[in-house]
């Protein structure tokens, strides 16, 4: 099992690996998804003030085009951090 730390730096190093039009059912891209997924929720069970981990769970909703719960994700950011700028963008790109 990873620990916070290298669950913080698997996101970081995947949040642009998923950034595909289209994700299909049972193919690797879908898996990898899916990993990412479980893995900022489980960070964010395990520090819930961690806007990071919010930040990035609300890229990977938006890049599934979940864009209503990426918002959520992105204004629980920025309730913790009001200065995360890139909280700010995501939230701007959750609301277009």
């Amino acid at each position: 099992m990873l620990d916070l730390v290298d669950q913080r730096a698997v996101l970081g190093q995947r949040r642009l690996e998923f950034r595909q039009p289209r994700l299909e059912l049972g193919t690797p891209r879908y898996e990898l998804v899916q990993e990412i997924e479980r893995t900022a929720q489980r960070a964010l069970q395990l520090d819930p003030s961690c806007s990071e981990a919010h930040v990035n769970l609300g890229s990977l909703l938006e890049c599934q085009s979940r864009s209503a719960e990426a918002e959520l994700s992105f204004a629980k950011a920025l309730a913790l951090d009001p200065k995360c700028a890139e909280a700010h963008i995501g939230l701007a790109h959750s609301l277009m």
